[in-house]
């Protein structure tokens, strides 16, 4: 699972211990021995990933989302693939 695909576990996610446990994950993600030109682009795309969500800004998820971005697991009635993701990011 990729450290995008964890990130959106936070929308469905609304108690505080599952929160919790979502930052601890993205937390290890971030810290892996991961080196040079590589960790500084996941660290860019875990904050532009928040930005979108924060600023309600669904292009900047567009940025990072791969063309066969596949949401696991949806929101109920999420459409499936990037389009999905735009309507959760303009709703969150």
């Amino acid at each position: 699972m990729s450290v995008l695909a964890v990130a959106t576990l936070k929308m469905q996610w609304g108690h505080t211990t599952e929160m919790k446990k979502l930052l601890i994950a993205v937390g290890l993600l971030v810290c892996l021995p991961v080196y040079g030109q590589e960790r500084s682009t996941i660290v860019r795309d875990i904050t532009i990933w928040y930005d979108a969500f924060n600023k309600r800004h669904p292009a900047l998820a567009q940025q990072i989302m791969s063309e066969d971005w596949i949401d696991i697991p949806a929101a109920p009635g999420q459409p499936p693939g990037r389009k999905g993701v735009e309507r959760a990011v303009s709703s969150w």
